[in-house]
Formats: C-alpha cells, structure tokens, sequence
C-alpha cells in the first residue's frame, strides 16, 4: 500500500508525508532531506507542482526509515506506560 497518498500534513509552511514525520523534523529529532516535505511558502508554483507529483507517487521518504508506526506487526504501547529497559 502506497501510506503516501492517504497521509499528508502541513506543519509552519511545509506539506510532510505525515504528523510523526512533520513534528520528528521540525523538532530536529532526525535528518531529512528536500524530498521529506514540499515548502509552499518558500518554492515557485512550478517546483512545488513536481515536487507534489513525486511526493504523492513515492512509496516512502527518508523520514520513513525512523517510522514503525504502520507495519501490521509493530509492537503497540499503552499512552504514558513506563517501558522496561534493555
């Protein structure tokens, strides 16, 4: 399944694959690149237009490799539980 084409957000001016993404880059919690969000302040109509069809036909960004978040097995956690350590 393509997540790409389902979940967008737009976060101070930037379009973002998704909030986990938007907040994880805004924040400088990891790296990321030109291809992880479509600035619509800062790029002419033109880039922002290729930028979209690229953007809603990727299958990921780099900003996935820091994701398990929508896998089927991923492990699930209950909101405010302490987790042991290892």
């Amino acid at each position: 399944m393509n997540y790409l084409r389902h979940f967008v957000n737009v976060l101070r001016g930037k379009l973002y694959t998704c909030n986990r993404a938007a907040f994880r880059i805004t924040e400088h919690l990891i790296p990321s690149t030109e291809d992880d969000y479509i600035d619509l302040i800062g790029e002419e109509t033109s880039v922002i237009t290729d930028k979209m069809k690229r953007f809603l036909t990727s299958n990921y960004t780099c900003s996935c490799a820091y994701c398990d978040g929508l896998k089927e097995g991923s492990k699930k956690y209950i909101a405010a539980e302490q987790l042991e350590r290892g």
